[in-house]
């Protein structure tokens, strides 16, 4: 039995170890050629207990989009900016249950207090308005002070085979 049991979890670790191997060389150089929006997050920070701070970096192609939650409670302030690296033009809008706050420019200060009638989840949207024939990604530089207690969550891209 102990045998079985052995030579079962071999055959399972070398099944996994090829499987990992075959998929390291089928998703070779397809970071280098996605056009799906990514992020990295430059900074983070706690300044003092009471707020966070998150310095962003995001990737966005022609015509794409990338969104970010923000859980927050009544009264909480929400303080940040963003610009792009290379000149062009973003749109970024935040909406609660209803749209707060929307721009259309290479940079800009937001700030807002999160209150009952718009909810607790906030959605802070940045759209790329390029051509889709264009080829040009902008690359957005988004920094944002909110209160400790609160919570950011970022997309998460699924694999597809």
């Amino acid at each position: 039995m102990t045998k079985r049991i052995i030579t079962a979890f071999a055959v399972l670790s070398l099944l996994l170890m090829a499987g990992c191997d075959d998929l390291t060389e089928l998703t070779r150089g397809t970071t280098e050629t996605s056009s799906s929006p990514g992020f990295e997050i430059l900074r983070g920070a706690e300044i003092g207990s009471e707020w966070k701070m998150n310095q962003i970096q995001i990737v966005i192609g022609p015509q794409d989009e990338f969104a970010t939650l923000l859980r927050l409670t009544k009264n909480d302030n929400v303080d940040g900016y963003f610009y792009l690296e290379q000149s062009g033009n973003v749109t970024f809008e935040i909406e609660g249950d209803s749209l707060i706050y929307q721009t259309s420019d290479s940079s800009n200060r937001f700030s807002f207090v999160a209150g009952a009638p718009q909810g607790n989840t906030y959605v802070l949207t940045f759209r790329n308005p390029a051509a889709e024939s264009e080829t040009t990604q902008i690359v957005i530089i988004m920094e944002i002070i909110y209160p400790a207690t609160g919570e950011m969550f970022f997309p998460v891209e699924v694999w597809e085979p």
